[in-house]
């Protein structure tokens, strides 16, 4: 039999287009209070987590960034399938031919009992068999993103699934605005950062008793160094220095971490509108100089909106310069 094993990320593009709650200036919303938000966007109904809606309005709302657009995504159902199964059998298409129906067969792993000690286990799945190998394939890709699907977005489980039961660990963001000009990928991630945490971020907590922190007597009980991890103020410190509540206060001290102390993982895009939609925005002049679009491949940027070599620089201003001489003497 013919048989044949593709392994990758092919369905990965695939799976992102059918993952996203788009939010923007002109996207069509709707809100309900029952269990949560359902939003009703380009791509279909989702229901969303209180995380994702805080993030969502968070960047839609920023008077920093004034985006034109806005689109959060929710991958956290994605990675979590990945992490349990393992990189090649998550991304696993498995299509051979069978002899004795001359039809071809397309398999998948998924996460069912396994026999030997009754605990959740990658199994080779069949999905169905068809008649042409393409047909397979397509069909194992259609299944393989059903695996992975964020059930917020199906509407009849969205209908019984609480907010608080939502994963909610790899959110997926584009912003697009026109703040982004003449600044480089670190500075817009920046900018949204310290956005995030302006409205979402906590402050550390400030020491209780300072006095404690250079006392070299032991304690009468063992200290729990991981209580408060990630909140507390510094403990390791040099000779009368002291994190109180203005020092605490302070916007540099701020911090993004979710109340449940799940782990977050945040992969922005941030693009001018012209590097967004280039068929409707020009670029903008301000774009020929950013530290940002000097690389060859730069998101959606023309030839002629790049800056020009040194080389032909100094050779146009030697131009110039040799006409404005010739044109003194002729006065002269």
């Amino acid at each position: 039999s013919d048989s044949s094993l593709r392994t990758g990320r092919s369905s990965r593009s695939d799976l992102s287009t059918a993952k996203s709650s788009r939010f923007g200036k002109g996207d069509a919303s709707s809100r309900s209070s029952d269990f949560g938000d359902k939003v009703a966007a380009g791509d279909g109904y989702e229901k969303l987590s209180s995380l994702h809606e805080s993030l969502v309005d968070a960047l839609a709302s920023s008077a920093e960034l004034q985006p034109l657009h806005v689109d959060v995504r929710n991958d956290s159902y994605w990675y979590n399938m990945r992490a349990r199964m393992g990189p090649k059998k998550h991304a696993a298409l498995i299509v051979k031919h069978n002899d004795h129906i001359q039809r071809w067969e397309s398999f998948i792993f998924k996460m069912k009992l396994r026999e030997e000690d009754m605990e959740m286990a990658p199994k080779k799945s069949l999905v169905g068999n068809h008649k042409t190998k393409w047909a397979a394939y397509k069909a194992a890709e259609a299944a393989a993103r059903e695996r992975d699907a964020n059930p917020a977005k199906n509407k009849k489980l969205a209908d019984i699934l609480h907010p608080d039961k939502i994963l909610s660990t790899h959110f997926r963001i584009l912003v697009v605005s026109e703040k982004f000009h003449q600044m480089s990928l670190i500075e817009r991630h920046s900018l949204v950062y310290q956005e995030l945490t302006r409205a979402m971020g906590f402050n550390i907590v400030p020491d209780t008793d300072p006095l404690c922190i250079h006392n070299e007597s032991q304690p009468s009980k063992p200290v729990d160094w991981k209580a408060g991890l990630g909140r507390c103020a510094p403990t390791k410190l040099k000779f009368a220095t002291v994190f109180g509540p203005a020092v605490c206060a302070l916007d540099v001290f701020r911090f993004l971490l979710p109340q449940d102390h799940t782990p977050l993982h945040l992969m922005v895009d941030t693009r001018t509108p012209s590097q967004w939609r280039p068929d409707l925005y020009k670029p903008a002049l301000s774009e020929r100089l950013g530290t940002g679009h000097h690389d060859l491949r730069a998101l959606q940027i023309k030839v002629a909106a790049k800056p020009k070599s040194h080389q032909s620089r100094v050779k146009k201003l030697t131009t110039v310069v040799t006409h404005e001489m010739l044109h003194q003497l002729e006065l002269e």
